[in-house]
């Protein structure tokens, strides 16, 4: 299976003007896994009611905006521990007309997944996307999804014969740090497309605690590093090692390079997106919940092309373009959207200059092969291969 760039489909949803509807289809989950940023909510048995479904798609289905397209984006908890609900949404959207166009995409955590699940998914393949949680290795999925690994293993086919361009999301948590080359090698060895990514929260501990796991974290790219140098096939697995960063080397030496323009800068959290939350409430995304936040009053969402991000040390890091952050979570932590969270800081650094280290290795096995290069493009990667080297040798 061919591997496809993560930014190629963010290029596409970009020239289509996009609307999200997320719907907590239910609190409840079978799984309690390390890093879940709903462990605070109170689960409930019931989700949210059928008649306040039908009302926000009525609105936004047939609403005179911009939008062309929506996404009915449907999760939890464990979206099918709802299953029957899943069913009567769809079956409504599907019984009448809509201005717009849509879909369906549902997050799993790919343990319910029952051959009466798999029939209804296969009828309704044409309109109905799954995702797909995973994180790797046995030993990573284990410690971070509570022992779930052979119940999403044995799901692992179904996903990618009739998912095969949807991208796999694995998180990295502490627990996990000393097995994260294992898992995303692992995962390649099983030619799935995956995003990986340590989460925003706060998972070092104190500083003698962070330090001992960001030399654990750094030894773990070194090794990815080996890998995919060797492996200049595939594309680097987002977010962990972005393609992005080469904007940084081309702006530096004044090359001719134009950023990719992706849209709204971080998310469409208060833009695109929309979340109802079980009681019908909408946020501009679920991390704003009040469920999972514990905030009453939502802010103004802010302009997410702004450039004046707080702390300060932020609007001037060289690296502020690439840099991910959530707006919602700064909201929960700091009480504003425009404050970031810098628990990652370090963490983001190692995965820049780990993603610098494979471009420079593949650049230097390129002009190996001069039969395929002209003078001019040698000249053009040789600038590029000294500005990819300079910054991974001195740092940030």
């Amino acid at each position: 299976m061919p591997k496809i760039d993560v930014h190629e489909s963010y290029r596409n949803l970009a020239a289509v003007s996009t609307r999200t509807l997320s719907f907590m289809i239910t609190k409840n989950c079978n799984l309690n896994c390390k890093y879940c940023y709903e462990k605070n909510i109170e689960r409930e048995d019931k989700g949210i009611d059928f008649s306040i479904a039908k009302d926000i798609l009525n609105k936004y289905l047939n609403a005179d905006d911009n939008y062309e397209f929506v996404i009915i984006d449907l999760f939890g908890g464990e979206p099918f521990l709802n299953f029957p609900l899943i069913k009567k949404i769809h079956e409504y959207l599907l019984s009448r007309k809509w201005k717009k166009n849509f879909n369906f995409f549902i997050q799993t955590n790919g343990t319910l997944l029952t051959n009466e699940i798999k029939e209804w998914l296969l009828k309704n393949k044409n309109n109905v996307v799954l995702g797909l949680s995973f994180d790797g290795s046995r030993e990573a999925h284990n410690l971070s999804r509570d022992n779930s690994y052979d119940l999403v293993m044995k799901n692992i086919p179904f996903f990618k014969s009739n998912y095969p361009r949807q991208f796999i999301k694995c998180t990295i948590c502490a627990e996990t740090i000393p097995y994260v080359s294992k898992s995303l090698i692992e995962m390649e060895n099983l030619d799935l497309l995956f995003t990986a990514n340590i989460g925003f929260e706060d998972i070092w501990g104190d500083e003698k605690n962070k330090k001992k796991l960001l030399n654990v974290y750094e030894d773990q790219l070194s090794i990815l590093v080996d890998f995919y140098t060797s492996r200049n096939d595939l594309f680097l697995p987002g977010r962990i090692l972005t393609p992005a960063i080469e904007c940084y080397y081309f702006d530096k030496y004044n090359e001719k390079f134009e950023v990719p323009d992706y849209g709204i800068k971080y998310c469409g959290s208060g833009h695109g997106m929309i979340f109802i939350d079980t009681d019908g409430k909408e946020y501009p995304c679920h991390r704003y919940a009040t469920s999972i936040t514990g905030r009453i009053k939502i802010p103004k969402i802010p302009n997410l092309l702004m450039e004046n991000w707080k702390p300060d040390k932020c609007s001037v890091c060289k690296l502020i373009d690439i840099c991910p952050t959530c707006v919602g979570y700064n909201f929960e932590i700091n009480g504003d959207p425009k404050i970031r969270t810098t628990f990652h800081c370090e963490s983001f650094k190692l995965e820049v200059l780990a993603t610098a280290k494979i471009h420079a290795n593949r650049i230097e096995k390129m002009l190996k092969n001069e039969s395929i290069l002209n003078i001019e493009q040698k000249g053009h990667i040789v600038r590029r291969l000294d500005a990819i080297l300079e910054f991974a040798e001195n740092g940030i």
